[in-house]
């Protein structure tokens, strides 16, 4: 491997790898990169993570594999969206479930910071992850002109 004959990665190059490795649903490259102490959650060019890019192609098991090892759920892209903005827009309820079921809210009043931020975006009544996923998204196409 490259490793073993003495090449040196920058960041962006582990990233680019590590997102490419997780679109081809490629498990055994991304046990080769932990292996060698890759930082899981490095992003590509664009901010995208290889768990970003297991969501975007639907690969569950790649998904699975990536939070099982730390992968961020809440790393946002470049554009602000994360892996479940991503998911949602996507309606995969079973990467969906996986999601949040590792993501656990900092404190109590985590549910209540993200009605207030969603508040900006739509109005009344109580707001899911994905509703607000789905705004976010809908206003970055809107914005970047998509």
């Amino acid at each position: 491997m490259l490793w073993e004959r003495g090449a040196r990665l920058t960041a962006g190059d582990v990233g680019k790898f590590l997102c490419t490795a997780a679109q081809d649903d490629n498990l055994e490259l991304l046990q080769d990169f932990l292996d060698f102490d890759a930082d899981i959650n490095e992003a590509d060019s664009n901010g995208s993570t290889a768990l970003h890019s297991a969501v975007a192609e639907a690969h569950i098991h790649t998904a699975k594999f990536l939070v099982s090892h730390g992968a961020n759920v809440r790393k946002a892209d470049n554009r602000g969206l994360t892996p479940l903005d991503l998911a949602c827009h996507l309606n995969n309820q079973e990467i969906i479930a996986v999601l949040k079921a590792v993501d656990k809210p900092d404190s109590e009043d985590h549910e209540q910071r993200q009605r207030q931020k969603s508040s900006k975006w739509l109005s009344g009544g109580e707001t899911s992850a994905c509703n607000s996923a789905q705004v976010r998204l809908d206003t970055i196409i809107h914005w970047s002109g998509v």
